[in-house]
């Protein structure tokens, strides 16, 4: 591992497992190759503005106590912190790290040793350099990896996050059997993300949403049910999931307008209303995503579960 944390998580990588599944197809690299190219354009998004502070452009959540937009990026963390349990000296991995936001906002702010992967080579450029701006050089980590297959030791972690990556997967229940043999019993998996609202969609349900999926590299969204059946079946308890689609709504719809505002900039006219069909076409991927969720096609969600104490034996 090449992070300032490497002498923290090295003695739970197994270098014989590797990120490089045999049965992997070809179809699935070529799938991998098209998310690390996708992220690896949009590293820049993270330098400017709340994203820069944040490090981040997952959504913002918003409630009661937390309206700003930079302010509702780092609340995420802090709410999903909350609903995990994390504690000082937990050992937590972050699933799709990004460029560290998520990492050293828990080790600043928990006092947690993070581990963060991610098949983006620039991303984890990016993060190395923010944790050591940061300070946190000896509290966190960062390698390339692919969260369905990791090169880590099982029951390594105490918690594992995925903030808006576990969508990414092709086959979810990979991702959850995977964290479930990391976590150490009694760990903690928590995830914030996308989820299809229903299972059946109509014909315009599912070109709207898939309008918006494809323009982010995202091959499809489980339902909560689906995901909730995943958990079990990898042998989760506790499982508990929360519709945040509120918290999270004026994120959607500010995403958009930004988007808008910056197409019309390019195009230097006076009003986005001036843009032609194609220049909208453009932003298809903020519009209808958007559009999906102001229509209850998708909805966004916090999923807590919790790995198992091995039952106790009984004594004579």
């Amino acid at each position: 591992m090449t992070g300032g944390a490497s002498n923290i998580f090295s003695p739970v990588v197994n270098l014989a497992v590797g990120n490089n599944k045999p049965s992997m197809h070809n179809a699935q690299r070529e799938y991998y190759q098209q998310i690390a190219t996708y992220y690896a354009a949009k590293c820049d998004e993270y330098l400017y503005g709340a994203n820069r502070a944040a490090l981040a452009i997952h959504a913002g959540f918003t409630d009661d106590d937390v309206q700003d937009y930079a302010a509702s990026l780092q609340h995420m963390n802090a709410v999903l912190a909350e609903r995990a349990a994390i504690q000082p000296g937990d050992r937590v991995l972050d699933a799709g790290c990004g460029v560290g936001g998520s990492a050293i906002w828990l080790a600043k702010h928990r006092g947690a040793m993070v581990a963060g992967i991610s098949l983006v080579q620039r991303q984890l450029e990016f993060a190395r350099h923010f944790s050591r701006e940061e300070g946190v050089l000896s509290e966190v980590d960062f390698l390339a990896a692919d969260f369905t297959h990791t090169p880590f030791t099982g029951q390594s972690f105490d918690v594992i996050w995925a903030i808006e990556s576990a969508c990414h997967a092709l086959d979810k229940a990979d991702f959850i059997h995977e964290a479930a043999r990391l976590l150490k019993p009694g760990g903690r998996l928590v995830v914030a993300d996308g989820f299809q609202s229903k299972p059946q969609l109509t014909a315009e349900e599912h070109d709207l949403l898939h309008s918006w999926l494809s323009s982010w590299m995202v091959p499809h969204l489980a339902t909560p049910e689906s995901f909730f059946a995943s958990l079990r079946q990898a042998g989760f308890k506790k499982i508990d999931y929360q519709n945040v689609t509120e918290n999270v709504m004026p994120f959607s719809l500010r995403l958009y307008l930004s988007a808008l505002q910056a197409k019309a900039e390019e195009k230097q006219v006076a009003d986005w209303r001036d843009l032609s069909a194609a220049d909208l076409e453009d932003i298809r991927g903020p519009r209808d995503q958007m559009r999906s969720l102001a229509s209850d096609i998708w909805q966004y969600g916090f999923f807590l579960a919790v790995k198992p104490l091995p039952a106790r034996q009984p004594t004579d």
